[in-house]
Order: C-alpha cells, then structure tokens, then sequence
C-alpha cells in the first residue's frame, strides 16, 4: 500500500466524541458529475464525518472498469472541495480498501451502490453497517465519457469537412 495517503482531513480527528458516526464510500470518482453529488449527500445525512477511498485505477483489477482520466491527485482535490466529505484516502487495490475498511477508518457506515446490493463487495464480510445508496438519477460516468467522444468526434468531422478544398475549375 505505498500509494495510500490521507488527503488533508479536515475536521475527521478533532473534536471527536464516542457517539459520533465515521462513515466511508470507495470508488474512483474520476468524472464527478450531479449523481455523484447526491450520493454523497446522501450518504453525509447517516454520519457525521464522510471519508472518501478514492481508488487510483479499477481497471487493474477489473478489466471491466474504465481507467480514470483524471490524476489521482485531480480527483482527490475536486472530491476535498466537497462540502459532505471531511476527509479522504487513496487506495489501489480492493486489498487494500479492505484493510481501510477493518484496520485503519473503521467506519461505522459503509456506503455502496444499491446496484451492488445482491453481489459480492470488499468488506461485505466485515461488521460494518451497510447502507446501499438508491440511484435515483440517470447520471453515469460511462454515459458522460460516451457523450464527450461524440462531441469530439463531431467537432472532428466539421474541421475536416472544413478542410476540404472547392474543385478549382481553372486546373
């Protein structure tokens, strides 16, 4: 785990009382769009402090996955910007985001998509309390990846259909 490092915690470790809820969502959120807002506020409405696992690259375990565009840096600095989260720490493999979940947060809640709620998850085995976010939204990071290449592949075509010359009826 040479990569993972907590990003500056704001209110995480002070003024912390015993009845105070520490919980933690993973994921890669390299396109943050409004989807990933709402999760996030929804998910700060169950605790008091909300740590971000910011994942550097699922697609080395999941070839699935996209791998993110942004820098890992990039992403962590967009997500500290967000109101709902006091704090944030980086990872690179689900091993890893286990032993945050049992050994070094220790959340109390542990956040995941209600489209995960019937699969297999990291930390499923631990005795965290898991609350699965609904996603009321058609927001995906996929679908925005999508859009942008069409829009640059249209804008594309438009400066090489620009690049074509009249015929010269003088040659």
């Amino acid at each position: 785990m040479n990569l993972m490092q907590y990003y500056n915690i704001k209110s995480f470790s002070t003024g912390r009382t015993p009845s105070m809820k520490t919980g933690l969502i993973a994921g890669s959120f390299d396109l943050v769009h409004p989807g990933y807002i709402r999760a996030l506020q929804e998910a700060r409405q169950y605790c008091d402090d909300l740590i971000v696992a910011l994942h550097v690259d699922p697609s080395i375990e999941r070839v699935t996955k996209n791998s993110p565009v942004n820098t890992v840096e990039d992403r962590a600095e967009v997500l500290m910007s967000n109101r709902y989260i006091n704090g944030l720490i980086v990872y690179e493999t689900e091993k890893d985001l286990h032993e945050i979940l049992e050994h070094i947060v220790k959340p109390q809640v542990y956040f995941v998509g209600a489209d995960h709620k019937n699969d297999e998850f990291t930390g499923k085995d631990l005795q965290i309390n898991v609350i699965f976010l609904m996603r009321n939204h058609n927001y995906s990071a996929s679908a925005l990846r999508k859009k942008i290449f069409e829009v640059e592949e249209n804008k594309q075509r438009i400066t090489d259909i620009n690049k074509i010359t009249p015929y010269d009826d003088n040659n």
